[in-house]
């Protein structure tokens, strides 16, 4: 095979590889842009993620103090209702002695009434009957209407 036709052939071989070297540092390329997008993408990922993280951590901080308020207030109200408790208690009981006195007062002045009607009554019987019973009074008065 003469030189030239070797040449060419070489040439030929050499336009060939040529073209798969440039097919391949074109697909280089290529993964190459890929990965840095990837790493941009990743990079983007980690920062939201660490956002969301911090986020998150603020968000439990902020359920901690709720709790927190929450179990102030639940303690807060127990300790007002035993003393609301304690107050009406102490109220009723203090009512219910009222209650007790105004009605002992009323006995009292019923058992009153009727002694002093008694004793009225038995007053007018003591002087009806020593009137009755002395006899002049009644000579008196048959002798008033006889005449």
């Amino acid at each position: 095979m003469p030189l030239e036709e070797r040449l060419d052939v070489q040439n030929e071989r050499i336009n060939k590889q040529d073209d798969r070297l440039n097919k391949q540092d074109e697909r280089l390329n290529q993964h190459s842009d890929k990965i840095t997008q990837l790493l941009k993408f990743d990079e983007e990922k980690h920062e939201r993620l660490k956002l969301v993280e911090e986020e998150d951590k603020k968000k439990e901080e902020r359920l901690q103090e709720v709790e927190k308020n929450y179990t102030r207030l639940e303690t807060t109200i127990v300790s007002e209702n035993r003393e609301m408790r304690s107050f009406f208690l102490t109220n009723m009981d203090k009512q219910w002695d009222l209650i007790k006195t105004r009605d002992e007062q009323r006995h009292d002045n019923l058992r009153m009434k009727h002694e002093l009607s008694k004793t009225k009554v038995e007053r007018w019987s003591d002087i009806l009957f020593k009137l009755i019973g002395s006899g002049s009074i009644l000579y008196v008065l048959i002798q008033t209407f006889v005449k």
